[in-house]
């Protein structure tokens, strides 16, 4: 795996839980599936699949995930998916369930950034599911 973003200022982050950043949300489950460059160490490929470039579906809860999805290219530098906007969105709007997809915003530039390089073009395809706090 590539280097990760930067999350310090987003909405859920290390010094900010996700009670805080979402005090009428019980939980967020979120169901995703990443296509792309993938580390060989870790093939996103599902092991008895018949297809092998199909992606491997994984679960999370968004509360213990921290809100973003670390990118499988192990080129990318920067890069990540960030699900707590779509959830903060969802959160806005009352939804309960979004389908959607999210494109990595990193870059595969050199190891130590100092030079950007072509955009890191991997995209998790994702479905959130909300279970907001009874009032």
């Amino acid at each position: 795996m590539g280097e990760p973003m930067d999350r310090s200022g987003r909405v859920f982050y290390a010094e900010r839980t996700f009670d805080e950043a979402f005090p009428n949300v019980e939980d967020a489950d979120v169901e995703d599936s990443e296509t792309g460059t993938f580390d060989s160490q870790r093939s996103r490929a599902a092991p008895f699949s018949q297809n092998p470039e199909q992606p491997e579906r994984h679960f999370h809860s968004i509360r213990h995930l921290g809100g973003g999805i670390r990118c499988s290219n192990p080129l990318c530098r920067r890069g990540g998916f960030e699900i707590d906007g779509v959830l903060l969105e969802m959160k806005q709007s009352g939804e309960i369930g979004r389908e959607g997809s999210v494109s990595c915003r990193g870059d595969e530039g050199s190891p130590k950034g100092q030079r950007r390089g072509k955009r890191c073009g991997n995209k998790v395809r994702y479905k959130l599911t909300v279970k907001y706090k009874a009032v």
